[in-house]
């Protein structure tokens, strides 16, 4: 992992995520490109049109980003920090971006579960819909800590594209992290042998790292998930969203959110 970007606009929720970006990237000798999208604004009234002329938006943008910058470099000097201002549309945008710059992980953060906070979390539920690359969501109450404990939520479903996992084991090996491949499922569910393939498969796939397998009963699969991290030390929770199937179904904006919501730990999207 070399690059990873950390969109902010300005927000606590969003200040929180970039902290984090920045601590995990002092460990990992990773560059950040902190990025900022704004719009220009349309003041519609009595009197004729009012726009706000470009050049100011992405100066004010820019001087932001900037002193946001120069702060974070005083705590991590060690970190290469860069930074990015885009016009349009967030998700969109920082989409864009990270398709065609070499960008390894999108660092994000999320609100509470309030209806108003769900809007300022729509931003990184559909960033993680459709980017391509590693979605990592904060929740805004969540702390950088060293990744000791990492599940990995699987359905046990094969993996078509192995280089998905590939994220993991690198932030395993740097911080010799314990891993949990997770599969949920229901009690009237026997694992048929396409799972006990796929399992394996798993198992093959994190032979890097330390690792157990688990099978947890339970008739929801959120829940499941939920139940489980509530009862272990857990530091990072990794889901694989799929093409096609219910772990793809999964990744619905409310679903997303709704399991981000359930948690202070932070929530790693891969993407097949």
């Amino acid at each position: 992992m070399k690059t990873i970007l950390a969109p902010t606009d300005f927000s606590d929720i969003a200040n929180n995520a970039v902290e984090y970006a920045v601590a995990l990237a002092a460990k990992t000798n990773t560059r950040i490109i902190l990025f900022h999208c704004f719009h220009v604004p349309v003041i519609a009234g009595d009197a004729p049109v009012v726009t706000i002329p470009f050049d100011e938006l992405e100066k004010d943008s820019l001087e932001t980003l900037n002193l946001k910058k120069a702060e974070l470099e005083k705590k991590y000097p060690s970190v290469k920090i860069e930074v990015v201002s885009k016009v349009g549309f967030a998700a969109e945008e920082i989409n864009e971006y990270s398709q065609t710059n070499p960008v390894d992980l999108i660092v994000m953060g999320i609100s509470g579960s309030g209806k108003i906070d769900q809007l300022l979390g729509s931003t990184a539920t559909s960033v993680s819909q459709k980017s391509k690359t590693p979605v990592l969501i904060i929740p805004g109450s969540a702390k950088f800590a060293e990744l000791a404990n990492v599940i990995v939520a699987f359905d046990f479903k094969e993996i078509d594209d192995t280089n998905s996992i590939n994220i993991i084991i690198e932030l395993a090996k740097q911080f010799k992290s314990r891993v949990t491949a997770l599969n949920v499922r229901q009690e009237h569910q026997k694992l048929s042998l396409e799972s006990s393939l796929s399992a394996k498969q798993a198992n093959t796939l994190l032979a890097e790292v330390p690792h157990r397998m688990v099978n947890f009963v339970d008739s929801d699969t959120i829940h499941g998930i939920d139940h489980y991290l509530k009862g272990h030390d857990v530091d990072l929770l990794v889901m694989i969203k799929r093409k096609h199937g219910f772990f793809g179904q999964l990744f619905n904006s409310s679903n997303t959110r709704k399991m981000a919501f359930h948690t202070h730990i932070p929530l790693l999207i891969l993407h097949e």
